[in-house]
């Protein structure tokens, strides 16, 4: 992990259907226990065949931005 908890990157792996590549997930706190993260992932890397519908009129883009929130944890102490 890589910034401040107000502006940080985690590089690690990620498996998907059986398959592992690196990704780095981006992250924003904003001075409460919410983080809102996100990464960009390559569907196919992970042989996902990007969404198609109307005989392929709309499509999604291979290359896809994932964006969540999580709640920030306190450290353990150890005291407790």
């Amino acid at each position: 992990m890589t910034g401040t908890p107000q502006s940080f990157e985690i590089t690690g792996e990620l498996t998907i259907k059986a398959r592992t590549h690196p990704v780095t997930v981006h992250g924003k706190g904003n001075g409460d226990r919410l983080l809102r993260c996100w990464a960009t992932v390559t569907q196919s890397a992970w042989g996902i065949k990007p969404y198609t519908a109307f005989l392929g009129a709309l499509r999604l883009a291979d290359e896809i931005m994932v964006e969540f929130e999580v709640a920030r944890l306190e450290p353990v102490d150890g005291t407790g």
